[in-house]
């Protein structure tokens, strides 16, 4: 599968996810949180190539 653009989040904890810009439209006001129930909040990685971790592609 090919990669497509995606921002690294992070979370307080240092957990990252990578999130491609069409999911994040998609999740404004529903933003993913850690197992811990922290929001990823903070750009780990500015806009790159990668897997996106909420569509997968």
């Amino acid at each position: 599968m090919k990669n497509q653009k995606v921002i690294t989040w992070q979370a307080p904890t240092g957990e990252t996810l990578n999130i491609c810009t069409k999911c994040e439209k998609k999740l404004a006001g529903n933003w993913p949180k850690t197992s811990e129930g922290q929001e990823y909040c903070q750009v780990s990685k500015g806009l790159h190539k990668g897997h996106c971790g909420n569509c997968g592609k």
